[in-house]
């Protein structure tokens, strides 16, 4: 529905680009993370970060100029890295943190791994990345 309302509005052409890396991303979030960012629906500092990140790697590439890291830093485009880098990881941070600290009230790790064993060819609960990395040890 919402393609199409995107096409009626856009004539005959609809760039997906953008639809699809949002689509993409909040999969991933889901998956890894165990976090609904509804970054399809809605804007968010993260996903602005991210396409910032992405344009300014593009360029930073087609300058030769800014292949040298001490150019770059000191440069405008540089200094909006690091500042979209430190969102990025700021949120990725927050996101493992609380994470951290729901699986401290939920109970002990041994607890929780007993919920991974598989039985009958079936896991008993779905687990996502950040959870096998914060109760490994």
């Amino acid at each position: 529905a919402k393609w199409r309302r995107l096409l009626a509005e856009e004539q005959n052409s609809l760039d997906m680009f953008e639809h699809m890396s949002s689509m993409t991303l909040d999969s991933l979030l889901k998956c890894t993370f165990s976090c609904d960012s509804h970054c399809q629906g809605k804007p968010s500092e993260y996903i602005s970060a991210i396409l910032e990140l992405s344009k300014l790697l593009v360029q930073r590439q087609h300058y030769l100029p800014y292949h040298w890291d001490w150019l770059y830093w000191r440069t405008e485009q540089g200094r909006r890295f690091r500042k979209a880098c430190d969102i990025v990881h700021a949120f990725t941070a927050k996101i493992v943190q609380e994470r951290r600290s729901q699986l401290d009230q939920q109970g002990s790790a041994k607890k929780q791994t007993e919920n991974l064993e598989y039985t009958g060819g079936y896991k008993k609960k779905d687990t996502d990345l950040i959870d096998l990395l914060l109760l490994s040890k």
